[in-house]
């Protein structure tokens, strides 16, 4: 699933030129004033000097786009356009107050001291701002994984061109040649434009189902048969597409999240399996950011009861941590406490024949003898082990609430594959990883471990994806918290 940015261009820009207008008129009030006074006791023109300011930065930025190459803009460029926005800005505030009647009602000194504060201000901010922005796109941890399908005599200026920029929100991996094995100019391990040749084309979908691949991008304009194949089994796959062409028409839209975008200086017809406003999307992680400080608070209190019952039980670290995989194939490291004694992982080879889950994607079994305490059973033959509890209680699964805040999970999203489960993965199960894991979802409000059927999984899963609402997360939670109340579907 992709965000689609278009339509909220730089809003971090937009929402800080704001708050520093607001900060600008409230400091140059207290300089010329000498005084704190709050918004409901100052005077009218005053309110109305703030509703300009607001008025007139609004009229800017939808006159023209004054962030248009913002990140890539350099330092004296800014000051200068930052300065030319102020003058129209204390000229527009001028002509406002004239015709309001309200200009000799002013103090010239705090209309100076306003734009002036505003400028130094802003001025501070952008250049901060960038220097952050910039360090961060630089950092290959944060760029998503981007991989290159096209042919050996267009690999040159292709690469060239999408790899220059450094500010690219991008890293390319490597480049799949549809020619590899009919050329004489490359071979294994060569590189073009510092970029690794991976192989040839028909490896690409095989590499891309078990490696942390973002997106991918197709330069086939000679060759549709081929990039119609790809298109199919990336979106099969959960994984965004850039297919390069010459000119976008009507007659070649298909199904599927699809739009055209800028890569480069290429226009490229994006395809992914569902796009959603950026609004939708800060709202779904300002829930997880608040869902996961309490969940981590909660964390805290429960340890000081549970850690000591699994040091008693089986002496060993409190807390699991197990690498997973995460969106889009990306590797993390998800936190649990330990419900399972130390040798777990070591005994699920000699227990897989009793796997629930026949196809092996999941591991699921009744009675599982690596539960801390699982061979006391109660007199209906249940374990009733210290594990036991913490599992059919949810307990287990609170230090994830740590993962959430780090954005390597949400609250609501997709179980998270272990690295031998993910290696298993047909690319049709892959769609399942296009969004972020999370600690709910489909998969255990309906059931839970009763759900033995691995293609059912995907199935709730994709259906989560395609029809995702910030309405469907809160119904999930509510019904997470009553499953996990009725310990239905534990195991």
């Amino acid at each position: 699933m992709e965000e689609r940015k278009k339509r909220f261009r730089h809003l971090d820009f937009i929402a800080m030129d704001v708050i520093v207008l607001l900060v600008s008129f409230f400091l140059a009030y207290v300089l010329r004033f000498h005084m704190i006074v709050p918004i409901s006791r100052m005077g009218r023109p005053y309110l109305h000097q703030i509703l300009i300011a607001i008025l007139g930065y609004v009229l800017i930025i939808g006159a023209h786009d004054p962030y248009k190459d913002a990140l890539s803009r350099d330092y004296i460029s800014e000051v200068q356009l930052t300065f030319m926005q102020t003058l129209y800005l204390l000229l527009f505030d001028i002509v406002c107050l004239y015709f309001i009647r309200e200009v000799a009602m002013m103090p010239r000194q705090l209309i100076i001291l306003e734009w002036v504060i505003f400028f130094v201000c802003d001025c501070l901010a952008k250049c901060l701002h960038k220097r952050y922005m910039r360090k961060k796109m630089q950092r290959s941890e944060d760029k998503r994984m981007m991989v290159v399908i096209s042919s050996s005599d267009r690999a040159n200026s292709l690469l060239y061109n999408l790899n220059r920029n450094p500010l690219n929100p991008y890293t390319i991996k490597g480049i799949f040649l549809t020619d590899f094995y009919n050329n004489t100019r490359y071979g294994q391990n060569d590189l073009i434009e510092g970029i690794p040749i991976l192989g040839r084309a028909r490896d690409a979908v095989s590499y891309c189902s078990h490696h942390w691949v973002d997106e991918v991008t197709l330069d086939l304009p000679e060759d549709p048969e081929n990039a119609e194949y790809f298109l199919r089994k990336c979106e099969i796959m959960g994984i965004t597409t850039h297919r390069i062409v010459g000119a976008l028409r009507q007659d070649e839209r298909e199904s599927g999240a699809q739009y055209a975008e800028m890569l480069g200086d290429y226009v490229t017809l994006t395809r992914t399996i569902r796009t959603v406003p950026t609004w939708q999307y800060a709202v779904k992680r300002t829930m997880d950011i608040v869902g996961g400080l309490i969940g981590c608070a909660a964390t805290g209190i429960l340890f000081l009861f549970v850690a000591p019952a699994i040091y008693i039980s089986s002496p060993g670290p409190i807390f699991f941590a197990q690498k997973r995989i995460g969106k889009n194939g990306k590797p993390f490291r998800m936190y649990k406490f330990r419900s399972m004694y130390m040798d777990a992982e070591e005994r699920k080879k000699a227990l897989m024949e009793k796997n629930k889950i026949s196809s092996g994607m999941m591991f699921k079994m009744d009675d599982d003898p690596r539960i801390i305490g699982s061979e006391k059973k109660d007199k209906n033959g249940k374990p009733k082990g210290i594990g036991n509890f913490i599992r059919n209680t949810s307990i287990d699964e609170f230090p994830q609430f740590f993962n959430v805040l780090k954005g390597d999970m949400s609250l609501v999203g997709t179980r998270p594959p272990t690295v031998d489960e993910w290696e298993h993965y047909k690319p049709e199960h892959r769609a399942r990883m296009s969004i972020r894991p999370g600690i709910t979802g489909m998969w255990q409000i309906n059931g839970r471990s009763n759900i033995t059927d691995f293609d059912k999984v995907v199935a709730l899963d994709t259906r989560y994806i395609q029809t995702w609402t910030v309405g469907m997360d809160l119904r999930i939670l509510l019904r997470t918290v009553g499953a996990v109340a009725k310990s239905e579907g534990a195991e």
